[in-house]
């Protein structure tokens, strides 16, 4: 499973330098780079390559939670050894199960920020920017929304992701 995880970690930089190419173009390098990079999500194309995947990173990391969300299964690890990219450290990552609507790409699709500034401030702060607000209302870490090309968005959200799945097993439990 060490190719994986090579595999895992050279496909995870190429997206990071896009990521940060897609920041610059849009002005929000300097504002993310104040930012905690929570965590990163990659998708698959369909079920099989998901539990397949789930299978690759259970030898790579530790599955910190599956629940469903929005009617489907997301799977978020913590890898055994971090990728580390510049002056960030990545070290969860979510592996969503597709939805049957949606045609996705095998491989690394956004980045998730922590931030304390409300989303309301963010959108003033980038008025030049085309948000999706549907996560807004999410009762548990409502997120902001970002798509900076066609295959790669952002998010920005108020709790970092190993929290909120604290927070999540105690009301399972």
């Amino acid at each position: 499973m060490i190719n994986f995880f090579k595999e895992l970690k050279d496909n995870c930089l190429v997206f990071l330098s896009s990521l940060e190419k897609l920041l610059q173009e849009h002005r929000l390098l300097t504002f993310t780079n104040s930012l905690v990079l929570d965590h990163i999500c990659f998708r698959v194309s369909d079920v099989s390559s998901y539990v397949k995947y789930q299978n690759k990173f259970l030898n790579i990391s530790k599955l910190l939670i599956e629940s469903k969300v929005n009617g489907r299964l997301i799977s978020t690890y913590k890898l055994n050894d971090p990728i580390i990219w510049e002056s960030r450290v990545i070290s969860v990552i979510e592996l969503p199960e597709p939805k049957s609507v949606n045609n996705y790409n095998t491989g690394f699709e956004h980045a998730e920020f922590v931030t304390d500034l409300s989303f309301e401030k963010i959108i003033k702060k980038f008025p030049n920017l085309n948000f999706s607000k549907k996560g807004m209302h999410k009762e548990i870490n409502p997120e902001l929304k970002v798509q900076l090309s066609k295959e790669i968005a952002i998010k920005f959200h108020h709790q970092p992701l190993e929290e909120v799945i604290e927070f999540e097993k105690t009301q399972v439990n």
